[in-house]
């Protein structure tokens, strides 16, 4: 089996693209774990030093998120029915 260059350059082209899209979705769960400080802390840390998992239930205090969900749901399914 003969390995062919353009083969092997668009797969690490893909695979280039695909780190690319899926680091922001990493750096945003990781941060969302992490205290104020160390958020806003130079140089920034990759693994928070405490692991924060009270700060979704501050995010979901801080907005009506089941009107929010409940209204999501009403226009889907308007959009199906329609």
């Amino acid at each position: 089996m003969r390995i062919r260059p353009l083969r092997i350059a668009t797969h690490a082209l893909l695979v280039l693209t695909a780190t690319g899209m899926i680091l922001p979705f990493l750096w945003m769960a990781v941060t969302s774990l992490k205290t104020s400080k160390e958020v806003a802390a130079y140089p920034t840390q990759w693994l928070p030093s405490s692991w924060q998992l009270g700060n979704y239930a501050s995010a979901m205090q801080a907005a009506p998120f089941d009107l929010y969900f409940r209204n999501s749901i009403i226009i889907a399914m308007g959009h199906v029915v329609v």
